[in-house]
């Protein structure tokens, strides 16, 4: 009887062993592929990362550019009241109206330039974005199709 006993656990033993050397192929054969995966989203994530700094300096160049615009919309308003205000003078002096005039030509295309910087900022910003959001949902797929493969992979492993 005691034989028959030891028996059953050295035969539980040998399945026990096996069930783990069968789980020790599968994992020496998959983590050469987690590495893999590993590396790919550590690329993909130093990748993001850069790309967020890059989008966080974009922005504040747009906001700088933000500034400036509403620094010479300020002026221009400016410029309009001195040239209402020469033009309210009984006998408006004929160059000085001219000369401000010509400032507020300048001022105005000042603020063209400014307004066409800041609209091809935001055009690269709005691709860069697409590529980035196009980067991202890549590094989704990658990650889960690895969680797909390493869900349907049989992992079996008997404790008592």
């Amino acid at each position: 009887m005691q034989h028959y006993g030891l028996d059953i656990e050295m035969e539980f033993l040998e399945n026990f062993a096996d069930q783990l050397d069968t789980i020790e192929e599968k994992s020496q054969e998959c983590t050469p592929q987690f590495e893999l995966v590993r590396q790919h989203v550590k690329e993909w994530s130093k990748m993001c990362a850069k790309s967020f700094q890059s989008k966080s300096d974009e922005l504040s160049s747009i906001c700088e550019i933000h500034d400036d615009i509403n620094q010479h919309i300020n002026e221009i308003k400016d410029s309009f009241l001195e040239i209402n205000e020469e033009l309210n003078i009984p006998n408006p002096s004929s160059k000085t109206i001219v000369a401000k005039i010509f400032k507020l030509k300048v001022l105005i295309q000042d603020l063209q330039k400014n307004l066409e910087q800041c609209k091809a900022e935001i055009s690269y910003t709005e691709k860069e974005n697409i590529d980035l959001a196009s980067k991202i949902k890549e590094l989704e797929q990658v990650i889960s199709r690895k969680r797909e493969n390493h869900d349907s992979e049989e992992h079996t492993c008997m404790i008592i």
